[in-house]
This record gives structure tokens, C-alpha cells and sequence, in this order.
């Protein structure tokens, strides 16, 4: 007797919180923004600023757009000097300034030897990216002019890679003396790196 009076209040329970949550079915905002949000004093604007140069990929397989250049990213070079640096898929690492001073070519790996390669899928392989060393800007330190790039190569490149079966990625470290120097070779393993 008391078990099925104990089972009866449960129920009851239940199905009094049941009711309960189905009364609170929240509804949609019929404006989610009441008030006009007020103006203030910062203003945006797009104006021209710098142009990269014209460049080409070495193929255009299926799905290869055909863009005036294939920039990635832009980024103060830390020196003081209001110098800034951006990449081109397509292999070049340029300088430019903040007042838009046309670019002018730092780096070129498609004349470097180290296996630069981006004819795969140009949309998504080839100079990936650049770093500067934290003591870039400071003289006598060991990281004093020292950058970093991640890029695609050929498996064939002989001082990083020494599978040949498809492109792997690169992280290369450059210092003033511009010598190149393989930092480490990351094996793709994706089917679609070719």
C-alpha cells in the first residue's frame, strides 16, 4: 500500500514538473535591438593602402581560382623601423612601409634552393606563412635578424625531406647572413597533398 501510494506521489511530481517546463517555452524576440544604437566618434573607411605585385601559379588545376595574388598575411616587422611585411602564396615574402610605399621583394623562394613547391593546389600550399624572432631587433642577441617561413616543397628537397612520395611542409629559419636553414619537415599525410 504505501509503495503505490509512494509511486502515486511521484507521478504526481512528475507530472506536475512536466507542466510545469512546458509553460516556459521561450519565444523569439520580436526585435532583438529595442534601441537605436547611438553613434560615436570612430568612423571606418576603406582606402586604398598598398597593391601587391602581380603574380602567377606555375598550374591551375580544377577549382584554382585566378587571383592577382595570393596574400595571406601582413605584419609590422618588429624593429621600430614602421616597416611591414606580407606573403604571396605563390612563394615571395615582400616590404613595404605604413605609408604604403610600393613593396619590394625580401624573400623569393621559387629562387632559392629549397624545394619551393605550390603547383598542386595553389589555393592552399606554398609560402604559408613568415614569424619573426622574438630578439629580431636587438643586436648582439642570437636571434638578431632571424625570421621563420612555413612553406610547401617537394619530398625530393634533400637537406629537409627524404620521402619523395608527395609535398610536405616546411619550417625554414633565415638569418642576416641570409643563409637558409631547415628548422623541421612535417610529413603530409593527407590524401589530398598529392
Amino acid at each position: 500500500m504505501q509503495a503505490r501510494a509512494f509511486s502515486r506521489t511521484v507521478a504526481a511530481l512528475l507530472i506536475g514538473s512536466v507542466a510545469a517546463f512546458a509553460e516556459e517555452v521561450p519565444q523569439p524576440l520580436a526585435n532583438p535591438l529595442p534601441d537605436a544604437i547611438p553613434k560615436g566618434d570612430l568612423v571606418v573607411a576603406v582606402v586604398p593602402f598598398v597593391r601587391a605585385p602581380k603574380t602567377v601559379d606555375p598550374a591551375k588545376p580544377a577549382g584554382t581560382n585566378d587571383a592577382y595574388a595570393r596574400i595571406q598575411y601582413l605584419m609590422p616587422i618588429p624593429d621600430g623601423s614602421g616597416r611591414l611585411a606580407f606573403n604571396d602564396l605563390r612563394g615571395f615574402l615582400y616590404v613595404t612601409d605604413t605609408s604604403g610605399r610600393d613593396p619590394v621583394v625580401y624573400l623569393d623562394l621559387n629562387a632559392r634552393d629549397v624545394g619551393f613547391y605550390n603547383a598542386a593546389y595553389p589555393n592552399e600550399t606554398g609560402l604559408l606563412g613568415f614569424a619573426f624572432h622574438p630578439q629580431f631587433a636587438d643586436e648582439g642577441q642570437p636571434g638578431y635578424g632571424k625570421f621563420y617561413t612555413a612553406f610547401t616543397a617537394v619530398r625530393e628537397f634533400p637537406r629537409c625531406a627524404a620521402d619523395t612520395s608527395s609535398p610536405t611542409s616546411l619550417v625554414a629559419g633565415y638569418s642576416p647572413s641570409r643563409q637558409t636553414r631547415c628548422v623541421r619537415a612535417i610529413r603530409c599525410r593527407s590524401r589530398s597533398c598529392g
